[in-house]
């Protein structure tokens, strides 16, 4: 079985199936939106009432998986860095 990629279906009849998949999902997402539904909880939320959930990182984002140093010209294309600004920077703005 040959699996089919993007590059091996023609233009059209790719697009054609992407706008039926996208059709398909929003279909879904709005009847799963029922506003009549009711609450998932029955109960209030009580912050006492918590559990820690211990060691629910991936095994690649620990120190085992660190692989050392990179050199300094390495390209990081696929890396997001999200900086949160310090409180004073924040009043600063405001």
């Amino acid at each position: 079985m040959v699996a089919l990629t993007y590059r091996s279906l023609p233009a059209k009849l790719f697009l054609s199936l992407l706008i039926v998949m996208n059709a398909s999902v929003f279909a879904f997402s709005e009847s799963q939106s029922d506003s009549n539904a009711p609450s998932v909880s029955a109960e209030t939320l009580d912050d006492a009432d918590r559990t820690t959930l211990l060691d629910n990182r991936h095994p690649l984002s620990m120190g085992m998986a660190d692989k050392g140093p990179i050199a300094d010209d390495t390209s990081l294309s696929k890396m997001i860095l999200i900086l949160k600004r310090s409180p004073d920077q924040v009043q600063s703005i405001r």
